[in-house]
């Protein structure tokens, strides 16, 4: 079974890096290094203000690592007719989920180690903690995770499933102690932490001798997660058999009502309906004006936030070009009588009025955020000049080129 496992998952890495060279793309990275030099920067220049009377950071340090224990879920690979062919091998599945146990460990395992490392000199600022005392807060919240997933493996039995609830109250009453204990006394905490996972490993292993697996709830437990998965890589390219979902959203009505009822601005209502009542293009749309209106109104390097507010402006545009395609699998669409330039222009006048709108909502965060109120017009001057640029000049020429493909 160890190999049966293997073999899947090699293939699901397979299918997955096909999609994870469109998400991060080289837009994508170069957003990536922005944000993450920004932040990074911001989080240094908070730090050195800190002293030791700021307690609060306990409490955040202790938000924090109770949330990254929660990043990683169980990777089971199990596809809705192994209830059928796989049946027969039902005790062998233990051998089977033990390997997709220590799989599932490993991207929780960097994440833990990565976010501990990040918190490291915020704890620094106001207690002193060794980098020994860093090695045993990191292997508590290993112990912690290990026993997190182990305990997750009671959802796929048939009566076990009804009890996981209450062990996971118990396992997060146990995370909270020594969480605490940890940012206290890192060296109390991991033999309690220890302890937790090895009585997860013994509960475990009682269950799975009398009871039973249940099939169903593990394949709608595998499908939600990568559900999720393809859900957060539909925002960047096409996952094929990956419903979307659409919302009524009547208060957009307004709107819609003032696009001209025409046989030219057919596409107009098309991709304006698509757009506002989607949860892909709106919500993208949406989250990155979120991020690209806190940074500019936290950070306080100008230049960067401006950097990064122009940079935001550009990828919401470029995010917003795969909508031209959204409706080629409709019959009734092609055969409707509308010329292909109709259809590029509909867009084009979508994505100019989203762009002009966050250019709209940046400028007046940067006059109220910038000291500076010159750099603040100069931010304004730029915003709206690249949406020019953008519409007026890239944009017909790639919905061109994307179109003819």
């Amino acid at each position: 079974m160890k190999q049966f496992y293997k073999k899947r998952l090699a293939s699901h890495q397979k299918q997955l890096m096909t999609y994870l060279k469109y998400v991060f793309n080289d837009h994508m990275m170069i957003a990536m290094t922005f944000i993450l030099g920004g932040l990074g920067l911001y989080y240094s220049n908070f730090v050195k203000t800190l002293t030791p009377d700021f307690k609060v950071g306990f409490l955040i340090i202790w938000l924090i690592l109770l949330f990254t224990l929660h990043i990683g879920k169980l990777a089971t690979l199990i596809k809705e007719a192994d209830k059928v062919f796989l049946l027969p091998k039902e005790k062998q599945m233990h051998e089977y989920l033990g390997t997709a146990l220590r799989h599932s460990l490993i991207m929780p395992f960097f994440a833990i180690i990565l976010i501990t490392g990040a918190c490291y000199p915020l704890l620094l600022a106001i207690k002193s903690t060794s980098l020994v005392e860093l090695v045993f807060i990191i292997m508590s919240l290993l112990a912690l995770k290990i026993a997190h997933l182990v305990l997750a493996q009671l959802n796929f039995f048939v009566k076990s499933r009804y009890q996981a609830k209450k062990i996971y109250g118990i396992w997060l009453l146990a995370s909270v102690i020594v969480i605490a204990l940890a940012l206290w006394q890192p060296l109390f905490s991991l033999p309690i932490a220890v302890a937790t996972a090895l009585l997860s490993f013994v509960h475990y292993n009682r269950t799975k001798q009398i009871d039973y697996l249940d099939w169903s709830q593990l394949i709608q437990s595998e499908e939600s997660r990568m559900k999720r998965i393809y859900r957060f890589i539909n925002l960047f390219t096409d996952v094929p058999g990956m419903p979307t979902t659409v919302h009524r959203r009547k208060y957009f009505d307004p709107i819609l009502a003032k696009i001209k009822s025409s046989q030219e601005r057919t596409f107009d209502y098309l991709y304006a309906r698509h757009f506002l009542r989607g949860s892909d293009y709106g919500g993208l749309v949406f989250r990155l004006t979120i991020i690209g209106g806190l940074a500019l109104f936290f950070i306080d390097q100008t230049i960067l936030a401006s950097g990064l507010g122009l940079l935001i402006i550009f990828l919401i545009g470029f995010q917003l070009l795969p909508m031209v395609n959204a409706f080629n699998y409709i019959s009734a669409v092609q055969l409707y009588p509308v010329a292909q330039a109709d259809k590029t222009k509909a867009l084009s006048r979508l994505i100019q009025i989203v762009l002009f709108s966050i250019s709209i909502i940046f400028s007046l965060i940067a006059l109220i955020s910038f000291n500076d109120k010159a750099h603040a017009s100069l931010f304004i001057l730029l915003s709206l000049l690249e949406v020019v640029i953008f519409t007026r000049f890239y944009l017909p020429k790639k919905l061109q080129k994307m179109t003819n493909l």
